[in-house]
């Protein structure tokens, strides 16, 4: 076999059945056909060409070629005269099990009176589109020689395409033998392709399937005339070719879809680089990956010299059979798409065929869907007047409507720099009339805030439902009344150690009641709370408290954190939520504060992020962002005294911010998790359950775990569950499905924002069939998109999120140099 057919032979040997490599050449046939002769023409056609008699066997492992005998044809050619279109549909898709059935097959349908439609289906094992040119025309002479009764008079071929597969294996060598001519164009490959990006991401309408189905469509589509005459004298200033210029302004295109710079586009080169094998149906056809880099600072003219120069490197070293570079490359496999490269782009002469049937008119005939090997293909018919292009795209990933606005993008790109090609690429629209704006910009409504101490707020309802729980951990509850007393009585105490308007306490606390104490108590004082994680390595401690300027700790009465008790220069505040108190004490109030203490531009909190990527870093935010974020997500949610809130996430993490002001603000509940069983599925279910929880925040990771655990009866116990938000991970659209069928009358809302823009800044109310997007954003916020460049890219496009608002700005804290 030759080394293009021994991938056709390990593809078609995974699944016989899909007809994604049958190439499909349809024919209507208008006028006196005579059907006995076409027949006869075919036997004739197949007798010629020992490819199309062929089967691939295995014999001792090893695919071959079994040619078989041309008296076998009038028996074993697969013909048949159909009776419905549909069954001209269905044997273009049918595959072909190859080890054992001959490679084509040939299907006749008269429509009405003199009017046929001819189907020929071949597999990519034994023909490539180039071989449809010997066949017509064999085929042609041969009819016009049966209808008339006689025997064609074909020259005898000069080559048959089993000799073709011997002399490729013993002119071009062994591919591992480096003095080879195979071995020293691998070498080239070898360099041009490493590290390769295994996928080109540019957006799709649809998430990519798991496994491809390799269903597709075909569109057609003209290329402006003004455009393409001004392609040619480009590219013969550049020493290029017309095919140059698309490849690069496609290279551009796909730069700006998918926001790289990394361009791999396949080409197919027919292979049939001798005069003796024009004549001969076969694979000859190969496949090379054109990789280009797109600088959006270089101009296009630069751009073109450098695909120039791939391109004629490429087709310099062309004899390297794909599959080995797969082989070799060894890239990431996988069923869901293409190795090396997901688009192709190919130029065929659109020269008219000079073959013609006598008797009859002869004209192509659509035979369905062409099958999808790649997520695009595209191919340009050029003739001296015009281009007519089509594209067959896969339909797991695209809709129609967004591969229109894919082909007007290419055209606009090539319109512009054929125009200007001196023009940097990053400075080439890709905007069209499809876009609905020329960039990507949302803005939330614009509010004015009552910026008002929020724990006046909490103060007020002690007063108004003093007996109503406020803060529960498992058998403990504290009512409003003396929640409102314990937080006043360690305010007073953090105001007398000197706590105020920007300064900094951190609390080293585990989960605890003392710890929703601690938060609040720091905040009625007019302090900046910094939470700090009392498992945490002690350098990490350390330079947390530095930083911040944290000199004040509170801690759990009798559990000092052992990092702290070797630090020097800190004071520790233990906090005990079940000592004896003063209830009668006065309630602490903004009102006993000075009035620097009650500024709206103090500090309310910093979060320290991961530090995953070097040092940690303090993100401090105003009382004036967290009110107004805290007056936004009440009005989003309607939070009331009826509602009662799961608390799970980390202190550390901004979103729990949500979970210690959302209920006591509005009067409800807070249920503290104990510690550990913020983790655990079934603990989480069954305080949901037993305390009526009607909100929870819950990260992807953890939803997704929820959902597999816990049981569907379990689920249904949580009649009180209204609200489950999600945001810190994406959230996959597979998930949101599961969430919806498994909870159908919870409404799920995923968040999306950094630590510095306030806890969230975009939201999404995910419903039951929509898709999962990041949403649209809050108040006083504005979130737009841009390229990089900063220049704003139109929908459709990949670029990176900006984000402006009235939380800016804030202080990002860090050790002086």
């Amino acid at each position: 076999m030759s080394f293009a057919q021994r991938r056709m032979w390990f593809i078609n040997q995974f699944d016989a059945s899909s007809g994604a490599y049958n190439i499909v050449a349809g024919l209507r046939l208008t006028g006196d056909l005579d059907t006995d002769a076409l027949r006869a023409a075919f036997l004739d056609v197949v007798a010629r060409h020992e490819i199309l008699r062929t089967v691939f066997p295995s014999i001792d492992g090893e695919p071959v070629q079994s040619i078989e005998s041309a008296e076998l044809v009038d028996y074993r050619l697969d013909w048949a005269e159909s009776t419905s279109s549909d069954e001209l549909v269905e044997a273009a898709g049918v595959g072909f099990d190859v080890t054992r059935e001959w490679p084509v097959r040939v299907r006749l349908l008269r429509e009405a009176g003199d009017r046929h439609v001819l189907v020929v289906v071949v597999h990519h094992i034994a023909g490539d589109n180039e071989s449809v040119r010997p066949l017509v025309r064999d085929l042609v002479v041969a009819y016009d020689a049966r209808r008339r009764g006689e025997t064609p008079q074909l020259p005898p071929l000069a080559i048959q395409f089993a000799d073709f597969a011997v002399w490729q294996r013993d002119v071009l060598g062994d591919v591992d033998d480096e003095s080879s001519i195979l071995g020293r164009q691998l070498g080239y490959w070898l360099r041009q392709l490493a590290d390769l990006p295994d996928l080109l991401r540019i957006p799709t309408d649809h998430p990519r399937p798991v496994v491809a189905s390799m269903r597709g469509h075909t569109i057609a589509f003209e290329f402006p005339a003004e455009v393409v005459k001004r392609v040619t004298p480009l590219a013969r200033r550049a020493g290029a070719t017309p095919f140059m210029v698309v490849h690069a302004a496609m290279s551009v295109v796909l730069s700006r879809l998918a926001a790289v710079d990394d361009i791999a586009i396949a080409t197919p080169v027919a292979g049939r680089g001798r005069s003796e094998i024009d004549e001969t149906i076969g694979m000859f056809v190969n496949t090379l990956v054109l990789r280009t880099a797109v600088d959006p600072a270089r101009s296009f003219d630069d751009l073109l010299a450098d695909t120039r120069g791939v391109d004629l490197d490429a087709y310099a070293n062309a004899d390297v059979p794909f599959e080995y570079l797969v082989e070799k490359l060894n890239p990431a496999r996988s069923e869901a798409f293409a190795p090396l490269a997901q688009v192709m782009l190919n130029f065929v002469d659109d020269t008219p065929s000079t073959a013609s049937i006598p008797g009859l008119s002869v004209e192509p005939a659509e035979t369905g869907d062409h099958p999808a090997q790649l997520d695009l293909a595209l191919e340009i018919r050029a003739s001296e007047q015009n281009w007519a292009g089509s594209i067959t795209y896969a339909t797991d990933l695209f809709e129609e409507t967004g591969i229109r606005v894919f082909i007007d993008r290419l055209i606009t790109v090539l319109d512009t720099v054929t125009a200007d090609p001196a023009l940097p690429v990053g400075d080439v629209s890709v905007a069209v009339p499809a876009d609905d704006d020329n960039e990507i910009t949302a803005r939330g409504d614009i509010a004015e805030i009552d910026t008002a101490a929020m724990w006046d707020r909490v103060s007020e309802l002690s007063r108004l439902t003093p007996t109503a729980p406020a803060v529960v951990l498992d058998d403990r509850v504290l009512d409003y009344a003396e929640f409102a007393a314990r937080v006043s009585i360690l305010a007073r105490t953090l105001l007398g150690h000197g706590v105020g308007a920007d300064v900094a306490v951190a609390l080293c606390l585990p989960r605890s009641i003392e710890m929703v104490i601690g938060i609040h108590a720091v905040n009625a004082a007019a302090g900046q709370y910094v939470p700090v994680d009392p498992a945490a390595p002690s350098e990490r401690i350390e330079y947390i408290l530095s930083t911040s300027g944290a000199g004040l700790v509170l801690t759990l009465a009798g559990e000092l954190p052992a990092a702290l008790s070797a630090l020097e220069g800190i004071t520790v505040i233990e906090i005990d939520a079940g000592a004896e108190i003063d209830s009668d004490a006065p309630l602490i109030a903004s009102a006993d504060l000075p009035v620097s203490s009650r500024e709206a531009d103090r500090a309310a909190y910093t979060i320290f992020t991961s530090g995953s990527t070097g040092r940690p870093k303090g993100v401090t935010v105003s009382h004036r962002s967290l009110s107004t974020h805290l007056a936004y997500d009440q009005w989003r949610y309607g939070f009331t005294a009826d509602d009662v809130v799961l608390q799970v996430l980390e202190y550390t993490f901004d979103p729990s911010v949500l979970e210690f002001f959302r209920p006591l603000l509005a009067g409800g509940t807070l249920v503290v998790t104990a510690p550990g069983g913020h983790r655990d599925p079934q603990y989480l279910a069954e305080v949901m359950r037993a305390r009526r929880v009607t909100s929870a925040i819950l990260v992807p990771s953890l939803l997704s775990v929820f959902l597999e655990v816990v049981d569907r009866e379990q689920l249904t116990q949580l009649t009180r569950l209204r609200l489950v938000h999600t945001g810190g991970e994406a959230l996959p659209e597979a998930l949101a499905r599961r969430f919806h069928e498994a909870l159908p009358g919870v409404s799920l809302h995923n968040q999306y924002g950094p630590t510095e823009t306030t806890i969230y800044s975009t939201v999404d109310h995910v419903e039951r069939h929509s898709h999962v997007t990041i949403g649209r954003p809050v108040w006083n916020t504005r979130a737009h998109v841009r390229d990089a460049r900063l220049r704003p890219v139109p929908p459709g496009i990949v670029g990176e999120l900006y984000l402006g608002g009235a939380w800016l700005p804030v202080v990002m804290r860090r050790v002086p140099r």
